[in-house]
C-alpha cells in the first residue's frame, strides 16, 4: 500500500490521516486507467473507419464524395446521344471545300475516380475526334481520367445564343465556347445546339487569324 499524503497510522484499508485520502493498491489503479485509455483509443479508431467506409453524400471525416453514382439525366444532354450513322456535311467559307464529320462509333460507359465514384458517360467518335458527353455536359479531349478534357457544351460554362443563322436556316439555343488546347497557338470556336449537334465551327491561330470557318450545309443525325 502506498501513502499520497501524511503520515499512515493503521494498515486497515480505508486510512485516515488528517484529511487526506489514502488509495491503497495505487499500481494496480495506474495499470487499470491504462487499460481504459488503450479501450477508448481502440473504440476511436474503429469509428472513424466505419466513419470513412460509410456512404455519405459529403464525407467530412475522409474529405470528398465517396461511393456515389451520378448518371446523366439531364434531357438536353441525352439528345445529344448520337449514334452511329450519324454525319454533319460543312462548308467552308474560307476556301469552299466541303468537310464530312462521321459517328463511327458510340456508345455509354462509366468512369471512376480516386474516392470510388462512378460516373456514367457516353461516348461519341468522329472523324474530328471524340466527344464525351458527362452529366457536367459534353466534353472534348477526355483520356479516360475524371477532370481531363475541357468543357464544350453546358449550361454553366457556354455562351448561348437564342438564334443564329447558318448556311440556309436558322438555328436556336445555340451554345458557343472556344476550345483552345495547352500550349496550342491553334483554337476551335464551337457551335452547337442539342438538336442538331455541331452547327458552325472556326478555327483560328493565334498569329495568323481564322483558318477556316465551316458552316453545317447538311446532316443525317440518328439516335
Amino acid at each position: 500500500m502506498r501513502l499520497l499524503k501524511g503520515i499512515c497510522t493503521s494498515t486497515n484499508i480505508f486510512f485516515r490521516v488528517n484529511t487526506t485520502i489514502f488509495v491503497p493498491n495505487a499500481t494496480k489503479y495506474i495499470i487499470q486507467m491504462q487499460k481504459l485509455k488503450l479501450i477508448i483509443l481502440s473504440i476511436s479508431i474503429i469509428a472513424l473507419t466505419v466513419a470513412c467506409e460509410k456512404e455519405e453524400p459529403y464525407d467530412k471525416v475522409c474529405g470528398g464524395h465517396r461511393n456515389n453514382s451520378s448518371q446523366i439525366n439531364d434531357n438536353d444532354l441525352r439528345n445529344m446521344f448520337f449514334k452511329n450513322n450519324t454525319y454533319w456535311v460543312f462548308v467552308d467559307s474560307i476556301n469552299s471545300q466541303v468537310d464530312s464529320v462521321y459517328v463511327n462509333y458510340s456508345g455509354l460507359g462509366t468512369m471512376s475516380d480516386i474516392r470510388n465514384n462512378t460516373y456514367q458517360i457516353y461516348s461519341i467518335s468522329t472523324t474530328w475526334g471524340t466527344y464525351t458527353i458527362v452529366p457536367g455536359g459534353l466534353f472534348y479531349g477526355v483520356t479516360g481520367n475524371v477532370g481531363s478534357g475541357e468543357n464544350i457544351y453546358s449550361s454553366i460554362n457556354t455562351i448561348v445564343l437564342d438564334s443564329i443563322f447558318v448556311y440556309d436556316k436558322y438555328y436556336y439555343d445555340v451554345h458557343k465556347t472556344t476550345y483552345s488546347p495547352y500550349n496550342s497557338e491553334v483554337s476551335s470556336i464551337y457551335y452547337i445546339n442539342s438538336e442538331f449537334g455541331f452547327i458552325r465551327r472556326d478555327v483560328i491561330h493565334a498569329s495568323s487569324g481564322i483558318l477556316s470557318k465551316k458552316f453545317l450545309m447538311r446532316k443525317n443525325i440518328v439516335r
